[in-house]
């Protein structure tokens, strides 16, 4: 599964770091191409809780619930 991750700045979506991520813990450091802002372990933390509350959303809107 991809999960897009934007720059909580600019809103980009391209990065430098120093080895191609393979999961958003891999982001922490990186730099946003764009403006230069640095990804926080608070930023991947925060998008990884709205990640999961949007599946879980998904899923129970399969089961039923509302």
């Amino acid at each position: 599964m991809n999960v897009p991750f934007a720059c909580k700045n600019c809103g980009s979506e391209t990065f430098k770091s120093t080895s191609e991520p393979k999961s958003l813990e891999d982001l922490y450091g990186a730099i946003c191409a764009n403006c230069g802002t640095a990804v926080s372990e608070d930023d991947i933390k925060s998008h990884a809780l709205k990640i999961a509350d949007e599946l879980a959303r998904d899923a129970l809107r399969k089961v039923g619930f509302k």
